[in-house]
């Protein structure tokens, strides 16, 4: 048994090898639904820190736009966040203009 075995073992944790099961994997497909989220809206979906998902996202390919929105908060006062959408492109990448 090797070390990661034996840690899972130990610890009743199992590996998550599905990639389909990661949270970038389920906010990659929640974005190309059409859907668009700023940072509350996204901790309905597990994530708790959708600026660095974005980055994620964007390095991996996919053509997310932000938009500044003010947003009211529990205390009354509102707060600026971005809300990001998916951006279908015609081209692929390296097509040229």
């Amino acid at each position: 048994m090797n070390e990661i075995e034996q840690a899972t073992a130990s610890t009743g944790a199992t590996e998550n090898t599905r990639r389909d099961d990661t949270k970038i994997a389920k906010m990659k497909a929640l974005f190309r639904t059409g859907i668009s989220l700023n940072r509350f809206e996204a901790e309905r979906y597990g994530d708790h820190c959708l600026n660095s998902t974005v980055s994620i996202l964007r390095a991996d390919g996919l053509t997310l736009v932000g938009i500044w929105e003010k947003v009211p908060t529990r205390f009354g006062v509102s707060a600026r966040v971005k809300r990001y959408r998916h951006v279908a492109t015609s081209n692929p990448v390296g097509a040229g203009c």
